[in-house]
C-alpha cells in the first residue's frame, strides 16, 4: 500500500473530494444568503421602521386622549357644582 493512500483514496483525491465539498458548501452558503437572510433583514428592519411610527402615532394619541379626559374632569366637576353634590 503507497504511503499516502487513506481509505483506498489517494492524497489528490482526498484534496479533490475536499474542494468539491468546499465548493459545494460555499455556493449553498450564497444561496441561502441571498434567498433568505437578505429578504428576512429588509423585512426585519421594515418591521422595525413600522413599530418606530406606530409607537410615535401612539404617543400622539395618549396625549390627545389625556387632553380629553382633563376636558371631560373639568367637565364634570362644573357639572357637580351646578347640581349642588
Amino acid at each position: 500500500m503507497p504511503p499516502h493512500v487513506i481509505m483506498g483514496y489517494s492524497l489528490e483525491e482526498w484534496l479533490s473530494l475536499f474542494s468539491l465539498f468546499s465548493i459545494f458548501i460555499g455556493v449553498l452558503t450564497w444561496f441561502v444568503n441571498i434567498v433568505i437572510i437578505k429578504p428576512l433583514r429588509y423585512d426585519i428592519k421594515d418591521l422595525s421602521n413600522e413599530f418606530k411610527s406606530f409607537k410615535e402615532e401612539t404617543r400622539s394619541d395618549n396625549h390627545v386622549l389625556s387632553e380629553m379626559v382633563t376636558d371631560h374632569e373639568k367637565r364634570l366637576i362644573r357639572v357637580e357644582d351646578k347640581v349642588g353634590r
